[in-house]
């Protein structure tokens, strides 16, 4: 992960570094917000669900619509102010939340903010770069976003324990590091943002224009949306477990250091495989971790807090490996120019699913409990495996036979 960044354009290690305090912020909070949604609000996990569900919706088909969005804002450095400005001053805002729909109202502006600053990123890094500065680019931006995302429960768990557990203080001081992120873009130029920028691609709801590989691997996809509802599921788990708040940070942040080794690891080996192979692979650890966290909550104590443990890193681990493999996979379905038109009819589609994903999660675990609601995302997982196994979907292209040039998307290592 250690590389010179002297070839890389300002704007770009900027963008990296507002990244990083971004992801420092977000993380921050993201691990302790559903235990603050069970203990101090009182909030039903059916309800976490529905939180959930509305929240990462919004914040999936938000970039969808992004380029007829973008057409009332002229300045790139504008939507990059509201789309991390947004998220910044949401999450203080759980400090005086009290109420469910208040809850939710602020959940989703959180999630809306990342909708609208994740697809300006991808804009501006894209412009007036060539292929292989753009792939350093991002291994350099990713490299800052999971710093990030490991430094913030890390500085979480230390206010914890000077706060003696006051999650708002937290949610308070979370601000600082996206207050940082926010003085970086304002030392961008609008110039730097703006040049030589190709126009978005417009969305469509048709999907026949794809071909017939597109539209199987989509209901695929659509159907395996049901196992990837909220990580909040996994940390109420915890605390189940008996694991209490300042530990699920460090378990947080551990889980996020897996993410990273297993980024690392597969970019070295991911030339060997081809994307259809590693989706494969990945379906098949989500529905191990899966079926795992089912049964351990049935553990002695002790075996329960171990066994949760070594799950939550396998989970970072799948984070790593999975992150962006859907996105990749298309481009080896449809022909090269329509690739970011098919994205976008992809992640509308399948970010739809995630509101009855989440549902379908608060639902099952409120009426036959927290196990069978990982079995059905287990259950899930595995039928997705077998649908790519039995049903020809492209064909087994690795990533030695990509066209020069094409790069890969970005990673996410949180949900």
């Amino acid at each position: 992960m250690i590389l010179s960044e002297r070839d890389i354009p300002r704007k770009a290690w900027l963008l990296g570094w507002v990244s990083f305090f971004n992801e420092l912020s977000s993380n921050m909070i993201y691990p302790i917000l559903p235990l603050f949604f069970i203990q101090i609000l009182q909030i039903p996990v059916f309800l976490i669900g529905v939180i959930e569900g509305i929240s990462k919706a919004a914040g999936a088909i938000l970039p969808v619509l992004y380029s007829r969005i973008l057409k009332g804002i002229k300045k790139k450095r504008d939507m990059l102010y509201l789309g991390y400005g947004i998220s910044a001053f949401a999450r203080p805002l759980f400090f005086m939340v009290i109420t469910f729909p208040q809850t939710l109202l602020v959940r989703c502006i959180d999630c809306l903010g990342e909708g609208f600053h994740k697809p300006t990123v991808e804009d501006v890094l894209k412009t007036d770069t060539d292929s292989a500065t753009y792939n350093k680019i991002l291994l350099s931006n990713r490299t800052k976003f999971v710093l990030g995302a490991i430094l913030g429960p890390l500085l979480a768990y230390s206010l914890y324990l000077y706060f003696f557990g006051n999650y708002r203080a937290i949610f308070w001081l979370s601000v600082v590091p996206a207050v940082i992120g926010l003085l970086i873009i304002g030392s961008l130029k609008n110039e730097e943002c703006d040049a030589k920028s190709e126009p978005a691609p417009a969305f469509t709801f048709r999907i026949r224009d794809y071909g017939g590989d597109f539209r199987k691997f989509l209901i695929i996809a659509m159907i395996g949306a049901f196992a990837n509802f909220s990580y909040f599921f996994v940390f109420i788990l915890g605390s189940i477990s008996s694991y209490r708040p300042d530990q699920l940070l460090l378990l947080w942040a551990g889980a996020n250091i897996a993410a990273t080794v297993s980024l690392v690891y597969f970019a070295r080996i991911s030339t060997s495989f081809s994307h259809r192979k590693a989706l494969i692979l990945s379906l098949i650890l989500q529905a191990t971790i899966w079926y795992g966290f089912a049964n351990c909550i049935n553990l002695p104590p002790f075996f329960k807090a171990i066994s949760f443990f070594a799950l939550l890193l396998g989970l970072g681990f799948y984070s790593g490996l999975s992150g962006g493999l859907m996105n990749r996979f298309i481009s080896d379905l449809v022909p090269p120019e329509i690739v970011p038109k098919a994205r976008l009819t992809f992640n509308f589609y399948t970010g739809i699913m995630l509101l009855f994903s989440n549902l379908l999660a608060g639902y099952v675990w409120k009426a036959v409990g927290p196990s069978y609601t990982f079995l059905v995302g287990a259950s899930v997982a595995s039928l997705c495996g077998m649908l790519l196994i039995f049903i020809k979907v492209g064909r087994d292209q690795t990533n030695k036979e990509k066209p020069k040039g094409q790069a890969h998307s970005n990673h996410s290592i949180s949900p």
